[in-house]
């Protein structure tokens, strides 16, 4: 079944998350189980691989329009009341920094800060000030290396979550949170996955890439510690080529850290699908470092953001 291209990929999985929304509340009970056959998974050194093989005739009719919109957003559970800690309290030491680059599409368009459709607004989440601000400009490098995933059963998208184009050596992959790609302990992989970067209010101007393997920790797909799993809930997906090439050829890519001194400023992308959102039009949440959700070199960052599931995934740009 499907038009797949086979390939490998080399993904670091560092002390480092690229994006899952830390304070999102609630996983739909349709997340858990189901009756669709299970994709096939390996273990190697801690890593899950998850195999694909989309059907890109089936997936692409069942693409539509009023599906797309219908996609529920998928997000973590974070306990209520769960205290922040200072830097101070909780930071260890990482190892030497690793800073890999962004890369430029083979035709680049005007680059962009990011155009907004209404003014900024500033607020607080819990004490953490943060800006809020609606990107409108989805043609331009970097705001296009955003998108939206879609993780589909039966060839149909059923839930949808929040990634970024990320540099690699074979210009395919996409970053975004582990439970956008697996359920967790007693859970399993979701079958297939379908990313759209710069998607706008339907709009494809991109194109649609196909994912043919995913990639996820073996501490978020198996761990009963839910503290251990939530650590690890970050995800890669190498993306078959499309019509138009290679994803990174035609999107570009956003660069990628690993051991970093966490008290920075943030810049949250992502594509919130819950109420007062409606999941067709990208945000991103400016905010500093709020704290880190326990401790240790793989605790959580908060930030300040009001965007809501479905943000779950996306981007953090420092």
């Amino acid at each position: 079944m499907g038009n797949r291209v086979p390939r490998r990929a080399s993904i670091p999985f560092a002390a480092a998350l690229l994006g899952a929304s830390l304070f999102s509340v609630g996983v739909p009970e349709a997340a858990v189980g189901g009756d669709a056959e299970e994709p096939s998974t390996s273990v190697v050194d801690g890593v899950v691989e998850i195999a694909l093989d989309p059907d890109r005739a089936a997936i692409s009719r069942g693409l539509t329009p009023r599906a797309l919109r219908a996609a529920e957003p998928l997000d973590l559970e974070v306990a209520s009341g769960a205290r922040l800690l200072s830097p101070s309290e909780s930071f260890a030491e990482p190892g030497a920094p690793v800073s890999v680059p962004s890369s430029q599409p083979l035709n680049p368009s005007p680059s962009s800060s990011g155009f907004q459709a209404a003014p900024q607004r500033t607020t607080s989440a819990s004490g953490i000030p943060f800006t809020s601000t609606e990107v409108t400009d989805m043609l331009s490098f970097p705001n296009r290396t955003h998108g939206k995933l879609f993780i589909l059963e039966d060839d149909i998208p059923i839930f949808v979550c929040s990634a970024t184009a990320v540099t690699s050596a074979e210009r395919n992959l996409v970053w975004t949170a582990g439970h956008c790609v697996h359920e967790g302990k007693d859970g399993q992989a979701f079958e297939d996955f379908v990313f759209i970067p710069g998607y706008r209010d339907g709009d494809e101007p991109h194109g649609v890439w196909y994912a043919e393997a995913a990639y996820t920790t073996s501490q978020w797909a198996t761990s009963t510690n839910e503290n251990v799993a939530f650590k690890h809930d970050v995800a890669a997906l190498v993306m078959e080529p499309n019509e138009r090439g290679e994803l990174v050829d035609v999107v570009g890519a956003r660069g990628i850290r690993f051991n970093q001194n966490p008290v920075k400023t943030f810049r949250s992308h992502g594509y919130p699908a819950a109420p007062p959102f409606d999941g067709e039009r990208m945000f991103r949440c400016v905010s500093k470092l709020g704290g880190l959700l326990g401790r240790g070199l793989l605790a959580p960052m908060g930030i300040g953001c009001d965007m809501t599931e479905g943000s779950s995934g996306g981007g953090w740009i420092v």
